[in-house]
Parts: structure tokens; sequence; C-alpha cells
């Protein structure tokens, strides 16, 4: 994982959401799919972090 890369558990708590919260929000279209790992798992950045933030507050 490169740097200042996030697993969904860690994105979740900087934006201060439940996780199910941000694949609900993936699910139904309002946020992008993030890239996946070999594994699969999700890899947020930063910049994800900000958008599921704004995304919160009502920004989008």
């Amino acid at each position: 994982m490169e740097k200042n890369t996030f697993m969904i558990s860690e994105a979740a708590h900087l934006a201060g959401v439940h996780p199910n919260t941000i694949r609900r929000h993936i699910k139904r279209g309002l946020l992008p799919e993030p890239p996946r790992m070999w594994n699969k798992w999700r890899v947020f950045n930063e910049k994800y972090v900000i958008k599921i933030k704004e995304l919160i507050n009502g920004k989008i």
C-alpha cells in the first residue's frame, strides 16, 4: 500500500462515519468506486476521505 492510503475502517474513522456508510454510498453511486488492492480490498486516499466528509456535510 502506498503512503497516505487507508483501508475502509481507517477512512471511515477519519471521516467520522461507519464503514457501512461508505459502502452504501458507493453502492448507491454517491461516491465513485475506489481502487482495490490485489486481494480486492478497497483503498482510499486523503482526497477520497475529503469527498466523504463533503458528502456527509451536504456540500456535494
